[in-house]
């Protein structure tokens, strides 16, 4: 019997921040990895570089939560009516990519809900991923400190995806 059950992981209001280089000039890559993982929950949790890691590339400063053949979800939370403008938001904060979605083998869809990308370089880059759902988050682009093109999603391949209620600024 061949049975796909959901994995019963969950990272609650956990801070992911990355304050200072790390040894041996090695730079972050991303805070939060999944590999072929079947429903990992994020909910309330925070990813930031909190400080400007002086290289060119505007990889150094990492990746939030980089998915490649994984299923997951991140969530904020309602605080009073449930819209964008009352929550307490998992938060992605002066990176290079706030989420990186990636199918290599696998087609395991992701949700972003209630979420806030404050000054990441792209917020969210799906690649090859069908059925992502990307509702009621907030997108601040600008001052990132290495010049090059910003997106708040930056949608390559993929199909029926949702993505509504969403603000770019």
């Amino acid at each position: 019997m061949n049975a796909n059950f959901d994995n019963a992981s969950a990272f609650i209001k956990c801070n992911f921040l990355s304050q200072s280089p790390l040894p041996l000039n090695h730079q972050l890559l991303s805070h939060v990895f999944l590999y072929n993982v079947n429903t990992v929950k994020f909910s309330e949790c925070n990813f930031e570089c909190a400080y400007n890691p002086s290289a060119s590339l505007a990889s150094n400063y990492g990746i939030g939560i980089d998915a490649l053949d994984a299923k997951f979800s991140v969530k904020g939370t309602c605080n009073g009516a449930c819209d964008i403008d009352n929550m307490n938001p998992s938060t992605f904060t002066n990176l290079f990519k706030g989420i990186n979605a990636r199918r290599l083998l696998k087609n395991r869809q992701y949700w972003v809900d209630l979420c806030f990308f404050n000054n990441c370089m792209t917020g969210i880059e799906n690649r090859g991923i069908d059925d992502a759902t990307i509702i009621r988050s907030k997108f601040e682009l600008g001052n990132f400190p290495i010049f090059g093109d910003n997106f708040g999603i930056n949608l390559q391949r993929g199909t029926r995806f949702i993505i509504e209620e969403n603000r770019m600024k």
